[in-house]
């Protein structure tokens, strides 16, 4: 077979699909959009700040990816819409959408805490998702429908001391992930979720720093620590994790509906010694 032929038989994952990705930051989210533009890809993506889109989007583009840059916030209507209007005008159309974005909300016990800051993270973990979809549904239904992931955590399948924001949070999320494969399957769109466990990158290393000066331990030994629970026995990065974000959104998984799975190393399995 000539290198034509196996080209041609064997193309890109997300080839000349459209891909909104939101929370484009440090970690996961730059990862996706990276991989996602790699795999042929348009890339939308979408945060807060400007300079971090332009960032990524120049990445892409020296990489010979497209990409084209939103500034938003997905917990403003009004940002959402410019959003939906931006991809309408630029692209003229949808195929996916990725929920990265992400509030941790207020770290600490129960007692100790403002409900406003579990509200917080409510808005962006589960409204924002919400929102931005509502507002990108005309476009993701306009050509036969397309394929919503959700970025999820391991802190809402087991409760972690100071998370309950997040972790309540991001139930809340799952579960609608799984009620919009029904309200939205007729309609060609198909909506899973994605956990992830620890991922080596910029915001995890940073918190292992600090952990381990809260413990009085070295760096190292927080790292075997989190290690010890991955059954893989390593811990994943964040473009180790992207793949299985993005096999969701490809045609591959056309069967896949108001499902979730873990992408941790199998970091949900104990196996102390």
């Amino acid at each position: 077979m000539t290198p034509d032929a196996e080209e041609e038989h064997n193309p890109m994952l997300l080839q000349d699909k459209v891909v909104v990705v939101t929370g484009v930051g440090p970690g996961l989210g730059r990862s996706l959009c990276r991989a996602a533009a790699a795999e042929g890809a348009t890339v939308v993506p979408v945060a807060r700040t400007t300079p971090v889109i332009d960032d990524v989007v120049a990445e892409i583009r020296s990489a010979g990816g497209t990409a084209v840059a939103v500034a938003g916030d997905v917990t403003v209507r009004a940002d959402c819409e410019r959003i939906a209007a931006t991809v309408e005008h630029d692209l003229g159309r949808l195929d996916g959408i990725v929920n990265s974005a992400f509030s941790v909300g207020a770290l600490g016990a129960f007692p100790d805490i403002d409900l406003d800051d579990w509200r917080r993270a409510f808005e962006v973990n589960l409204f924002g998702a919400l929102g931005l979809l509502q507002c990108l549904l005309p476009l993701l239904e306009r050509d036969g429908g397309g394929a919503v992931v959700s970025v999820n955590t391991m802190s809402s399948v087991g409760p972690m001391k100071g998370q309950g924001a997040y972790g309540a949070s991001k139930t809340a999320l799952e579960f609608a992930m799984r009620q919009l494969a029904v309200d939205l399957g007729g309609r060609g769109i198909r909506c899973n979720t994605v956990y992830c466990g620890p991922m080596r990158g910029p915001n995890l290393d940073d918190a292992m720093e600090k952990w381990a000066q809260r413990r009085g331990v070295t760096y190292e030994e927080i790292v075997d620590a989190v290690t010890a629970v991955i059954a893989q026995g390593d811990i994943p990065t964040d473009a180790d994790v992207a793949p299985a974000v993005l096999l969701l959104l490809s045609d591959a998984a056309r069967v896949v509906n108001g499902t979730s799975f873990h992408a941790t190393g199998g970091a949900w399995v104990e196996h102390r010694v």
